[in-house]
This record gives C-alpha cells, sequence and structure tokens, in this order.
C-alpha cells in the first residue's frame, strides 16, 4: 500500500513535445464555461450563483467585461443571471465600483430588486453615498412598488449612520405594515437591538436618545450593540454549523470502518458540493487523507471535483483544493492550477497556486512561471513563490537551470531599474533565487552585489554565492564579512560560507564570528555556532577535524562536537576502507571515542559517555572472543563502570560487572570495589548513621545499587565487599526507620 501510495504522487516525467494552451487560452476557456453556467437556462440555482461569484472574485477586465455585457442587456431572459450577480456583489467583501450603476437601473426590476437592493447596501455600507441616497429615494418614495421600497429598507440596514438610522425611524410612520415590518428588520440589522423587535415606540426613544450626539459619537454606540448581536448571531450559526458537522463526520467515519464505498461516495460528494464553503474545504481534506492513509475514496468524482473548485469562490477553498492537487498529484492538475494562478485576486492564494505548480515539477509550466516573474505589478511574496517553483522544476535539468537563471537574473536587473518602492526587494528575491540553480558564470555578477548599499541585496548575494558551492570564493566571502556594519548581512554571510560546503575553506571565517572576542552580538555569535557545527560534516578529512579539537581544548563543550564529527567522519571511512586500512581506521575511531566519553564525563554526561566507553570496549574486546587484558582495556572497563554508575544505570552497572568479571579477571576486582565504594559514597551522602539530615534520593539510589548487586546470583564480589554492602544496607535501613538517629529530621 506504501509503495502504490508513494508512486502515486511521485512526480511525473513528461516528453518535451507535450505542451500546454497559452495560459490566455485556458483562463478564457474557464470564463467562457461560467458565462454560460451563469447565462443558460437549464443551469441550477446554485450552479448560476457560483458562477458568479466567481466572476464577481476574479476583479479582471475579461470577468468584469463578462459581468458587464449580461448586466446591460434589456433580455428578460437574463434576470435569473443579474439575481446571482446581484446576490454575488451584495456578498462581496469589495464590490467592483463599476457595477453600483448597474445595480441601482435594476432596482425597477421586481425580478432581480431584492438582489440588487442588497448589493447597493453592501456599496453603501463600504462607503458608497452614491449608493446610500440611491437606497433612500426608493425606501421613501410611495409610488413605487411596496416590494421594491420594501428591498431598499432592508438594504439600508447595512448602513450604520445617524441620517439614515432616522430616515428608516420617520418610515415608522407609514401606514402599511409590510413597510413597517421591513424597517424593523433594518433597524435591527444596522443596531443590533433584538429588544425593540417590532416596538415602534422603542425605536422613536431610542433615536430620541441618541439625537444630541455627533456622527463618532453615535456610530460608537451602536456599532458596540451591532458587534454584541452579531458576536451571538456567530456564537449560534457556529455551534449549528460544528454540530452539522459532526454529524457527518461521524457518517463519514462509520462509512470507512464497514468499508461502505456507496456512502463513503455520497458522502464526499456531499461535502465537495455543499453550499458551505466550510464543509467544501472539509471536503477536500477528507480526500487528502483518505489518498494518504489508502482508504476508499470515489477517486474519479472527487479529483474532479477538486479540480473545478481551484476556481471556487471561497479564497481558502481553492487554496486548499490547490494545496491537494499537489499534494495527490491528481492528473490534470496543471492547466487548472495555471488557470486560477493567471486570474487569482488574492495574493495569498496567488502563492500557494504558484507553489503547486512548482510542486508538480512538470516543464510545461515554465513558460507559464517565466511570464508571471516578468509581471510588473507581481507581489513580492508571489515573485518568491514564482522564483521558487522555476527552481524546483528544473532542479535536475542542466539546460533549464541555465535558461531559468538567465531568467531570473534579467528580472533582477528589471526591478533593479523599475519605479517600484520595492524594487530592491524585488531585486534581492530574484538574486537569492538564483544560488539553488549553481550557475558558476554569475559569480562575477552577485560580487559586487556583496558591497551593494542594500541590506537586503547583501543578503541575496551572500546566499547566491555561497550556494555556487565553490571554495575558491570563500576567501572574498569573509573578506566582506569581517568588514560587514549590519547583523543581519553578517548571519547571511555567514549561511553563505556554510553553503559553500567545503570545511576546510570557511572554518575559521565561521568561527571567529562566534567568539565574543570576534563578534559582540549574540545573535550572530549563535548563527555562526550553528553553521560551524553543521559544516564539520564536510570536512575532506580527519586532520582537518583534529585541528580544531585541538584549538578547542579549553572549551569542552564545543570540543565534543568536533570529536563527535571524527568519530562519524571515520566510521564512514572504515564502512569503504579495504581490509589493510580498515584496522587503523578502527583502532583510531575507538581513540576517539574514549577521548570523547572522557570529555563528556567532565560535561556531566555519564549516558552519552557510557555509550562510548561501550563502543571503544567492544572493539579491544570483541564479544565472544578472548580478552586481551592491557592498560587501555583496563582502564576503558573503569570508565565505563563510572560513566554507568554516574548515570545511575545501576541494572546495566551490575550486569556489566558480572560479565566483564567472567571474561576479565584482571578487572574483577576493580569492579567490585566500583559498586562498594559508590554504595558506600551515596550512603554517606544520605547521611546514613551520622549526626545529619537524611537525603532520601541519595539513600534510594544507594538501596537501588546494593540491590541489584545482590540479587544477581551471578556475580562474583569480592569477599569484604560483599560484607560491606550488606553493612551499609543494614546503616540504610536502620537510618530510615529513625535508629541510631540523635538528631530530628
Amino acid at each position: 500500500m506504501v509503495a502504490a501510495i508513494l508512486l502515486a504522487i511521485a512526480p511525473r516525467a513528461y516528453a518535451a513535445d507535450l505542451t500546454l494552451p497559452p495560459a490566455g487560452q485556458l483562463v478564457q476557456e474557464n470564463l467562457d464555461h461560467l458565462k454560460a453556467d451563469l447565462t443558460s437556462a437549464n443551469s441550477a440555482t446554485t450552479n448560476r450563483d457560483e458562477a458568479a461569484r466567481r466572476l464577481v472574485s476574479r476583479h479582471t477586465p475579461d470577468a468584469d467585461a463578462i459581468l458587464t455585457q449580461i448586466l446591460d442587456n434589456p433580455a428578460n431572459a437574463l434576470d435569473p443571471a443579474k439575481l446571482s450577480i446581484a446576490r454575488a456583489l451584495a456578498d462581496a467583501p469589495d464590490p467592483e465600483p463599476r457595477f453600483e450603476e448597474s445595480m441601482a437601473s435594476l432596482m425597477g426590476n421586481r425580478t432581480v430588486a431584492e438582489g440588487a437592493s442588497a448589493a447597493l447596501g453592501r456599496y453603501a455600507a463600504t462607503g458608497n453615498l452614491q449608493a446610500q441616497q440611491r437606497l433612500l429615494a426608493v425606501a421613501q418614495d410611495p409610488a413605487l412598488p411596496a416590494a421594491v421600497r420594501d428591498s431598499a429598507i432592508r438594504a439600508l440596514g447595512n448602513v450604520v449612520n445617524q441620517a439614515v438610522a432616522n430616515t428608516l425611524v420617520g418610515l415608522l410612520n407609514d401606514p402599511r405594515p409590510a413597510v413597517k415590518l421591513a424597517v424593523n428588520d433594518a433597524l435591527i440589522q444596522m443596531t443590533g437591538r433584538v429588544d425593540l423587535n417590532q416596538n415602534d415606540q422603542g425605536w422613536r426613544q431610542w433615536s430620541a436618545q441618541h439625537q444630541g450626539l455627533n456622527d463618532v459619537a453615535w456610530r460608537e454606540q451602536v456599532l458596540q450593540s451591532r458587534s454584541a448581536h452579531q458576536e451571538s448571531q456567530l456564537h449560534s450559526a457556529t455551534g449549528t454549523e460544528a454540530a452539522l458537522k459532526a454529524i457527518l463526520d461521524k457518517l463519514y467515519a462509520d462509512a470507512q470502518q464497514r468499508k461502505d464505498e456507496a456512502a463513503v461516495k455520497s458522502l464526499i460528494l456531499q461535502y465537495l458540493s455543499s453550499s458551505d464553503p466550510a464543509l467544501r474545504a472539509n471536503g477536500i481534506d477528507l480526500v487528502s487523507n483518505a489518498f494518504l492513509g489508502g482508504q476508499t475514496y470515489p477517486t474519479i468524482e472527487a479529483h474532479a471535483k477538486i479540480k473545478e473548485l481551484v476556481g471556487d469562490s471561497d479564497p481558502t477553498v481553492r487554496q486548499r483544493a490547490a494545496e491537494t492537487l499537489a499534494k495527490l498529484n491528481i492528473e490534470g492538475a496543471l492547466p487548472v492550477l495555471i488557470t486560477q494562478a493567471a486570474q487569482e485576486p488574492d495574493p495569498a492564494v496567488e502563492r500557494v497556486l504558484v507553489a503547486s505548480i512548482g510542486q508538480l515539477r512538470d516543464k510545461r509550466a515554465v513558460g507559464f512561471l517565466e511570464e508571471k516573474l516578468n509581471s510588473p505589478a507581481i507581489v513580492l511574496s508571489v515573485a518568491s513563490k514564482t522564483a521558487d517553483a522555476l527552481d524546483l522544476i528544473a532542479s535536475d535539468d542542466p539546460e533549464l537551470r541555465a535558461q531559468v537563471a538567465g531568467q531570473l537574473w534579467n528580472a533582477a536587473q528589471r526591478a533593479a531599474n523599475s519605479n517600484r518602492p520595492d524594487g530592491v526587494n524585488l531585486q534581492a528575491i530574484y538574486v537569492q533565487a538564483m544560488g539553488p540553480l549553481s550557475q558558476a558564470s554569475y559569480a562575477s555578477k552577485y560580487l559586487p552585489l556583496l558591497s551593494d548599499p542594500h541590506p537586503e541585496l547583501r543578503i541575496a548575494a551572500f546566499h547566491a554565492m555561497g550556494e555556487l558551492h565553490d571554495p575558491n570564493w570563500a576567501y572574498q566571502m569573509a573578506q566582506k564579512l569581517s568588514n560587514e556594519g549590519s547583523p543581519q548581512v553578517r548571519i547571511a554571510a555567514i549561511e553563505g560560507l556554510g553553503e559553500i560546503g567545503n570545511f576546510e575553506s570557511v572554518a575559521r571565517a565561521i568561527y571567529d564570528e562566534s567568539t565574543v572576542a570576534n563578534e559582540l552580538d549574540k545573535q550572530v555569535r549563535s548563527k555562526a555556532w550553528d553553521v560551524f557545527q553543521q559544516s564539520l560534516r564536510m570536512a575532506q578529512s580527519a586532520s582537518a577535524l583534529q585541528y580544531w579539537v585541538d584549538q578547542l581544548q579549553n572549551q569542552p563543550d564545543r570540543q565534543i562536537v568536533v570529536l563527535e564529527a571524527i568519530i562519524n567522519k571515520l566510521q564512514l571511512e572504515a564502512q569503504n576502507a579495504p581490509p589493510d586500512q580498515r584496522k587503523d581506521l578502527l583502532d583510531n575511531i575507538a581513540s576517539y571515542q574514549q577521548t570523547a566519553g572522557k570529555t563528556y564525563m567532565d560535561l556531566k554526561n555519564p549516558q552519552r559517555a557510557a555509550a562510548l566507553f561501550r563502543q571503544a570496549l567492544d572493539h579491544y574486546e570483541p564479544p565472544g572472543q578472548p580478552v586481551n587484558l592491557n592498560q587501555v582495556t583496563l582502564t576503558l572497563v573503569n570508565q565505563l563502570m563510572k560513566a554507568l554508575l554516574d548515570a545511575k544505570e545501576y541494572d546495566q552497572a551490575v550486569r556489566f560487572a558480572r560479565e566483564e568479571s567472567a571474561r576479565n579477571a584482571g578487572a574483577a576486582r576493580g569492579i567490585s570495589a566500583a559498586i562498594r565504594n559508590r554504595a558506600d559514597e551515596l550512603a554517606t551522602a544520605g547521611g546514613a548513621n551520622q549526626d545529619r539530615p537524611i537525603n532520601r534520593p541519595a539513600l534510594a539510589d544507594a538501596m537501588k545499587l546494593i540491590d541489584a548487586a545482590q540479587s544477581d546470583p551471578n556475580l562474583e564480589l569480592a569477599p569484604n565487599d560483599k560484607g560491606s554492602l550488606a553493612r551499609i544496607k543494614s546503616d540504610i535501613q536502620d537510618t530510615l526507620a529513625g535508629r541510631r538517629r540523635p538528631f530530628s529530621e
């Protein structure tokens, strides 16, 4: 199952002659499809409304042209489409001002009047005074049909304005009950005062109480009550939505558990087709989780729906759909992502779309991404994702890497010469994105940027230089680092040196920045030490690392890092070394392990020390082979025993004592004495049989060690040590029982 999933999500290779239609053509096809859904007499209302929402959300000239064409068409057959557009504008957070006039003209159309009024209410709520005046005029015109007036009155409830409120209160004098009911609803919408529901006199009193306030104070008070009401409504709606989601989730989980494919299919498609964007997003997540978890789901239908949801009217749904297309590598994902990315109005979603395109690693996307790269109005965050996507797609193709590097450099130059206030930042984004492409021919172009007056460009250039992975540039980079005044740029320079990937050429420059003598900024010092540690694995020889072991002999906390690096390096070399060289390497490894163990003991880390001593001892005394007693092994036995005891690994210490004593008679006496001495030290520290307060944790440790030793029937202790343990245990028991204790605890 796992293999199948990995195969399914692995990047696909495409033949060079496979091409996509231009992005403009893909967008036009998408717009034509939305127009058809919006205007067709056969479209369901939900489909028509969603098509309108999508067109309204695009904010592109082509999408707006379709909307204008429909709104300006006098044919009654298009009234359903006009109503859907009006609803979409009413729900839009930022409706295009150009459609306000069209909404006003539709107020006289009874079929569309309610939606048009709601749209004008949205315009008025965003500060459009003309829309506000239009609604007020309609609301106060007794000659107009009641339904038209009612729609305008209710729409005014979205406008928190003192003059509008006074007008609405005045309309309570209208003799028609429908008008008074609409006014009541509008005032509740505006103020949140549900306690005044259908209370004409109460509204008049409320208005009179607020008459003395200026517009700012009036608005502040009204917004307080309005916000409280909206929060209550939101809480209620959220609870209802959560309950519905819980029910659906339970049904879905049960269906998956029963492996009821029909029920799973029905529920997932209900999620994906829901009118609630939160449920649509949740449905996308269900598909993603089912895919990665190897669960059943309607693959063909769900994948098709997710591709369709990339163009959803809701930005969260668009984002989630784009991420899932890339994660699942769904067939046909690329043209869908490009279609939306070419017309996406929300930069946050656009970033996700572009990143998803890059994750597909489909070379057919290069042309579109390069075109986006050169867009004069590109947002910085989108530019960064676009450059990253190009890097990702070109990563395994040397020829394409060179092409993309050229495009990035040209884009950087255009940014530098543009009038954009953020032109330098854009230039820096493109220069830094050139780094992963590792094009050596650009080194001479990066070098002057290391001295550029703009820190953003110096940062980008240090990274780009480092990612050339050429140690020949280390000296120049180090020189620039030593003269750099900005801590942020020094951090980038250190990172760039580390990216070179050659320890010998960069170690000194990086290490110096980690010392107080050379660097006053704590953050820079910390970064330098981090990069130094990361660079250790790039060392070409153990001798280069040994140099730093010697240099750091007075700094054991740093020296140990280098010792670990030497051990790792020698172990890797030993794996592939010929037999005649392998023994010397293994001897060196054991020696370094012993040295590192001693350093860890100095650093109060006996657990790691014990592991290293054990590895070194196993080299000199391979398990199952005769022991060749010598001073090295005897020292290691004592070191390992002490480390285990310091680590309070008493069971391990006793087990090691038993095994080592049995195979190494020369070490038995020292091992036995080590157990006795440690038990005595712990008992003394715990106050056993002494005139001082009891240290119960120390006494507990002593008992654990003694019990471990006494309970092992195969452990051979020296007779006097065995007797000492019995005496120490008795003293501890007497002390804990309150005997021989002249002082109270």
